[in-house]
């Protein structure tokens, strides 16, 4: 997404909140650079899947749970605008206003992670 940015174009980086809390850096440079960057981060508060993991290998499930920071914060930090979209309508909304801006964009949506049992 931030090459496209780059180039000129239109993306959106989808990431996990914690991808996102390791890439925050790279908004960083996105955000030195006027690029409008939209990244909407799967909030679960959680490391799910390595969750997941450590219960079907019958170990305590430990350090996969934590409270992600305000995403306006998070928004704020990089130089940007950040929001949690708790709707349909508020994403799509916060997204195409993103785009209109030159600087990045953090949108975090709650999900219910409880749907990997199914899959996994």
């Amino acid at each position: 997404a931030i090459a496209a940015a780059a180039a000129g174009h239109k993306a959106v980086a989808l990431i996990g909140d914690m991808g996102l809390q390791m890439s925050l850096g790279e908004l960083m440079t996105a955000s030195e650079n006027g690029w409008p960057v939209v990244t909407v981060a799967l909030v679960d508060d959680a490391l799910s899947l390595i969750e997941l993991k450590q219960e079907r290998l019958g170990h305590l499930s430990r350090s996969v749970r934590f409270k992600n920071p305000s995403f306006s914060a998070l928004g704020e930090a990089v130089g940007g605008v950040g929001s949690l979209c708790t709707t349909r309508d508020e994403l799509v909304k916060a997204i195409q206003e993103g785009f209109e801006r030159d600087a990045p964009t953090v949108l975090g949506v709650p999900i219910d992670a409880s749907w990997y049992r199914q899959q996994m």
